[in-house]
């Protein structure tokens, strides 16, 4: 699930596209990170893995309702109420994703296989964006997300992850998973 956010893009279906529509999304997307989530966060709360909780509430989940219950206030008094559902919708995903992930990283294990993930990701995202830069002559790199913005942001949010990891004590290994991906990152700020 981790792993193939990365390119959700090309495995996923829009409905009620307006593909000159210029944000996070551009109708009501369905793709297979969130078939995933939905099994994942089904199998969870159905048959709970052995001495753990059917249901938790996740730390920050009541901000994020919080903040969900007032976009959807805005795109309510908003017109068009169009653009506003899908980013509403995008928002809808996130949250189940967001509670996949709380479901199942409940141990180390799951949170090395996360890290893991992560680390996989960002470093493919940070080889794209070099590419893009060196072999393409691309300016703003964009990696596999539709903008430049949307990549800066994407790394920035999963930098101090790995700065935690590198300073943390599990394994040599994910530490150098923490450090390949921070060079990736910088990589990338320095091309842009």
């Amino acid at each position: 699930m981790v792993t193939l956010s990365a390119v959700t893009e090309y495995i996923d279906i829009n409905f009620a596209s307006h593909d000159w529509y210029r944000g996070t999304t551009r109708g009501f997307e369905v793709s297979l990170v969130d078939v995933i989530s939905l099994s994942l966060l089904a199998s969870s709360l159905i048959r709970p893995r052995a001495g753990e909780k059917r249901w938790f509430w996740p730390a920050s989940l009541g901000l994020m309702l919080i903040w969900f219950l007032f976009a959807s206030f805005c795109v309510g008094v908003a017109d068009p109420q169009i653009f506003g559902l899908f980013e509403l919708s995008k928002m809808l995903r996130g949250l189940v994703i967001f509670l996949a992930a709380a479901a199942y990283l409940r141990t180390e294990r799951e949170l090395r296989l996360f890290i893991l993930a992560l680390g996989t990701v960002v470093c493919y995202e940070g080889l794209a964006a070099v590419a893009e830069r060196y072999v393409y002559g691309v300016h703003r790199v964009y990696g596999t997300v539709d903008d430049s913005n949307s990549l800066s942001m994407y790394l920035c949010t999963t930098a101090p992850v790995f700065v935690a990891v590198i300073t943390s004590k599990l394994p040599g290994y994910l530490k150098l998973v923490g450090a390949a991906a921070t060079g990736r990152l910088s990589a990338c700020f320095r091309i842009k």
